[in-house]
């Protein structure tokens, strides 16, 4: 290999899901989601950004199946 060429390398893309539930403010996986009743949907992190902001509290409702 000369200084011109780079070493070829093989990626396998996959699929799987996750456990972890992922945050709707910051789209990162943790465990820490929910954990603040006032923000159900937010992890941890999230939920004391939205407090300090005066955010306002809010709660989940289910959709129903049309």
């Amino acid at each position: 290999m000369n200084g011109d060429q780079t070493p070829s390398v093989e990626v396998t893309p996959c699929e799987t899901l996750s456990e972890i539930t992922k945050c709707e403010r910051c789209w990162r996986y943790t465990n820490d989601v929910a954990s603040d009743s006032r923000y159900p949907t937010v992890c941890a992190r999230c939920a004391t950004a939205l407090d300090e902001i005066g955010y306002e509290p809010y709660t989940v409702t289910q959709e129903q199946p049309v």
